[in-house]
């Protein structure tokens, strides 16, 4: 529960607090996939198996999973949220295999950020921090054992829904999708996770501040939604691969 212990002691300002929090986790061992390996991707649209195929089929993340030999379960569903996640993590439980080695790949943000009008970086830092607690605790109640490495993923820069709070404040609703990965990104080990999945570094694709079109966005070709609409939320094509690459390497540096 550190993590969760480090993220309640900073400040509404991002800032930490300044009484002592608890320690980052050791270093962990160096790590090779292979087929005694079980991957769980908990998650949204992004990876979801929906109009498309599950994230683990495409690119090179897929390519990474066959050559090692290991197995995926993607429990990703469009529209949840991280407390959705949190809550509801029976699918999760479902798909771990004990006797394996283990590994999460959560990535959510968007949704929690969209609905929850005018929250901040610390907000939804809080609700990754929580999901990741309670669904290690709950595998780890249930069958004694613990995922071996999570992988936290991140946001790209997207409009939002019209029946979201956020409607009015496309740039501050991705101030904090930004703000989010960069606290992720300087230290995953804050929020429970091992490593973070940086799809904002596939600036091909995913760059920008949401005030304009993200690259992604600014041909039929890579986005789900009409080119021709005022959202623009799910890349397809060479972005999701791009998405799936991002992941790949988050898998590789597991072996660091």
């Amino acid at each position: 529960m550190s993590s969760l212990f480090t993220i309640l002691a900073m400040g509404s300002g991002g800032e930490p607090a300044p009484h002592p929090v608890a320690p980052a986790p050791a270093l962990a061992a160096p790590y090779t996939l292979g087929p005694d390996t079980h991957i769980i991707i908990d998650a949204n649209s992004y990876y979801a198996a929906w109009t498309y195929p599950g994230i683990q089929e495409i690119g090179e993340l897929k390519q990474l999973i066959t050559s090692a030999g290991a197995t995926v379960s993607n429990t990703a569903i469009p529209g949840q949220t991280w407390t959705n996640m949190r809550v509801n993590n029976e699918d999760v439980l479902a798909a771990f295999k004990p006797g394996k080695r283990n590994i999460l790949i959560c990535g959510e943000t968007r949704n929690w950020v969209a609905t929850h009008g005018g929250c901040t970086v610390n907000d939804v830092a809080m609700e990754a921090a929580l999901y990741i607690a309670t669904v290690r605790a709950a595998v780890q109640a249930r069958y004694g054992q613990d995922f071996d490495r999570v992988i936290l993923c991140g946001t790209i820069p997207n409009s939002t829904f019209l029946d979201e709070p956020w409607k009015n404040d496309i740039p501050g609703l991705n101030q904090v999708l930004a703000g989010f990965d960069d606290l992720a990104r300087a230290d995953p080990s804050a929020l429970g996770a091992d490593v973070f999945a940086d799809f904002r570094s596939k600036n091909e694709w995913f760059s920008g501040d949401g005030t304009t079109r993200a690259p992604f966005a600014q041909t039929q070709e890579t986005v789900k939604e009409p080119i021709s609409g005022t959202d623009w939320v799910h890349p397809t094509g060479a972005a999701r691969a791009a998405f799936a690459e991002a992941i790949a390497d988050a898998l590789k540096n597991l072996k660091s």
